[in-house]
């Protein structure tokens, strides 16, 4: 559905830290899912600016290349990378207005603006957006919640590092109990 910003949000939180401490969970993956994961990771990476991300959004078919949701943070990025140029500039002794600065950011604004949601036709009635809708009504958001997570995630840690250490892995494929 081209929804980049819930894709990347869900990619988000595979690299966070109650997931990325489950190495034990993370080696089981098969080499195919551990490479589709490596790739999924490539848009979120801010050590190249984010290409990932901006070779998504070009490799889209003409007809859909402006129909997405965009992950905002990106564009807010480069939105804030032209507002940090200067104000003004100095010619010839003289200070003047930066138009590179207002046209830069100008041409960000509209580029994010060309994009347009994508329809969701006849899902919108059906019955699998109702299920959903009801699924999230029922989602409460608690003080501490992430403390709650990174604690599970630690005592799973544990308990693979356990596991490994007295080979229950292995012993069950062996078919000991």
């Amino acid at each position: 559905m081209r929804n980049l910003s819930s894709a990347i949000a869900i990619v988000s939180a595979l690299y966070s830290a109650a997931i990325q401490g489950l190495w034990v969970t993370k080696k089981s993956l098969t080499r195919d899912k551990q490479g589709k994961l490596i790739t999924l990771h490539q848009l979120v990476n801010s050590d190249s600016d984010y290409r990932g991300y901006w070779d998504t959004l070009k490799s889209a078919p003409t007809a859909e290349k402006d129909i997405c949701i965009p992950w905002l943070k990106v564009h807010l990025i480069e939105l804030q990378k032209a507002l940090s140029k200067p104000v003004t500039i100095q010619e010839e002794g003289q200070h003047l207005i930066n138009l590179e600065r207002y046209i830069t950011f100008m041409a960000r604004c509209k580029e994010l603006m060309d994009y347009t949601p994508p329809s969701v036709g006849d899902h919108h009635q059906g019955e699998q957006v109702k299920h959903l809708l009801a699924q999230l009504r029922t989602i409460t958001f608690f003080q501490g919640t992430d403390e709650r997570l990174l604690t599970r995630s630690t005592i799973l840690q544990r308990q693979e590092v356990s596991n490994r250490r007295s080979r229950k892995d292995q012993m069950l494929q062996l078919g000991f109990p």
